[in-house]
């Protein structure tokens, strides 16, 4: 919908669906729990109209800066763990796994200053934890990126982006690291407190049928890394070939360190017609 230079966007979804997720005995697992390889099947909310989800957000473009504003009302993307001990075998044992409901408050921009462009995002996320208090559900939280990129010559360009997540409503330092472990159901969705990405490009051929690339997350709290060099090749339209490494690496802190043995070379190809 447009009104007076505004444009106001919507989504309804009737029925939620969980993100998938590597399974908690998987090497490419996001979480681990001490004694625990199998979880149970996830409880879904009832499909009633009260459990849709919904969203909107509203649009402008003043002079060279495009902004907006959202709002959305649903449930987390991954499931949260009930755990409990067994106190016949003495082990933790998980005894369901439930969705917990947030909203999102958000605000982003775009422009551009002198063929350097500019971005930023950030969200307040409310969870049903909302004055703090419950160990088992995540404080509210604000999640906020900046970036920045610029093309040099000889068709060098550069992206990078900064990204941080606070957690709110913590009254202590040991509040705020148990806090910080509880991974976050929306936005950005890796497990990272503080992290820096950067994309190093470049096009060369007659056509610009080929470009290298170098794609890389920093952990900056607990030093780990993801990188990435890329290669490509589109010999025609519609005709893509993709070569890759991706490396991890980092302190046994970093959420990039679980992966130290998952390195990898893909090959990629695609064609549209």
């Amino acid at each position: 919908v447009k009104l007076y230079g505004f444009v106001l966007t919507g989504i309804w979804k009737p029925v939620f669906e969980y993100f998938r997720i590597p399974p908690i005995d998987s090497r490419w697992a996001f979480f681990s729990i001490p004694g625990v390889t199998q979880l149970p099947a996830p409880t879904y909310p009832d499909a009633e109209l009260k459990n849709t989800e919904w969203a909107v957000k509203l649009s402008k473009t003043i002079s060279s800066v495009d902004f907006s504003l959202s709002y959305f009302d649903g449930w987390e993307n991954i499931y949260s763990p009930v755990i409990a001990m067994d106190t016949v075998i003495h082990q933790l044992s998980v005894k369901e796994l439930i969705t917990h409901r947030s909203q999102m408050i958000g605000a982003d921009f775009a422009t551009s200053i002198a063929s350097v462009g500019f971005w930023g995002e950030g969200a307040y996320f409310l969870t049903e934890d909302d004055e703090g208090d419950d160990p088992l559900i995540k404080n509210p939280y604000i999640q906020f990126v900046f970036g920045a990129d610029y093309e040099f010559n000889h068709k060098f360009k550069l992206n990078i982006q900064y990204f941080q997540e606070v957690v709110t409503k913590t009254d202590d330092d040991n509040e705020k690291t148990q806090e910080e472990a509880i991974n976050s159901k929306l936005g950005i969705g890796l497990p990272l407190q503080q992290a820096l990405t950067l994309r190093l490009e470049k096009k060369f051929g007659h056509t610009e049928e080929f470009k290298t690339e170098i794609f890389s997350i920093y952990d900056l709290k607990y030093n780990g890394v993801m990188l990435i060099p890329k290669f490509f090749y589109s010999p025609e339209d519609g005709f893509n070939i993709e070569v890759g490494y991706i490396l991890y690496d980092g302190k046994d802190e970093s959420f990039w360190s679980r992966f130290d043995h998952n390195d990898e070379i893909y090959l990629k190809c695609t064609y549209s017609f």
